[in-house]
């Protein structure tokens, strides 16, 4: 069951300056979120996984990368009714809003 995106449309702040995004993009762990998060959505677990980084620093990197309008969360819930988080990059984005829009 989707619950949505919890931060809305993701969009880059005001303040946001280009060092800090060449910065964040620099980071291995960051840019294997956004490479992870391209084709599919996905859980901080399995980009732990999937990048070889502890989930504080996968919850870390996604919340620096959302922050600069770089990856979109949204909330989840299974079968039982648990909540959690998945991630998705920006050519995920893209290609959806791509789909979605008239042409």
């Amino acid at each position: 069951m989707y619950l949505g995106n919890r931060l809305g449309n993701s969009t880059v702040s005001e303040d946001t300056d280009d060092a800090a995004i060449f910065r964040l993009l620099d980071d291995q762990y960051a840019r294997c979120i956004l490479t992870e998060t391209s084709d599919k959505p996905m859980s901080a677990k399995e980009l732990g996984d999937a990048c070889d980084a502890s989930l504080s620093t996968v919850y870390r990197r996604a919340d620096e990368l959302q922050q600069h309008g770089l990856l979109d969360e949204y909330t989840k819930a299974d079968e039982d009714g648990h909540h959690f988080s998945l991630y998705q990059g920006p050519c995920l984005i893209a290609r959806q809003r791509r789909i979605r829009s008239p042409e």
